[in-house]
């Protein structure tokens, strides 16, 4: 869990349990939200929002709001496990 300060803005980000992320990518991760914070503080209690990471893959955040400005990572999906749905069907990513 990181906790910092932002403007008027307390924040806390965690990372879901169930997550196996070593500590240089939740660095990462959270710099990339330091990055958007402009963006991201917009969002209401309960929305979400992901980050297409070429290394990571797709990172996806939910909002809270209460007690304070929580964001947590619920799921981080590698490329290889992607799928596209088009006029074709659904296929894998490669």
């Amino acid at each position: 869990m990181y906790r910092f300060s932002s403007e008027k803005e307390n924040w806390i980000v965690r990372f879901s349990p169930q997550l196996q992320v070593e500590d240089l990518e939740k660095d990462m991760i959270v710099r990339t939200l330091l990055l958007l914070k402009d963006k991201i503080l917009s969002y209401s209690h309960g929305d979400s929002f992901i980050i297409k990471d070429q290394g990571n893959g797709i990172v996806v955040f939910q909002v809270e709001r209460i007690p304070s400005f929580i964001i947590t990572v619920t799921a981080i999906v590698p490329q290889d496990k992607w799928f596209v749905q088009d006029a074709h069907g659904t296929r894998k990513m490669k």
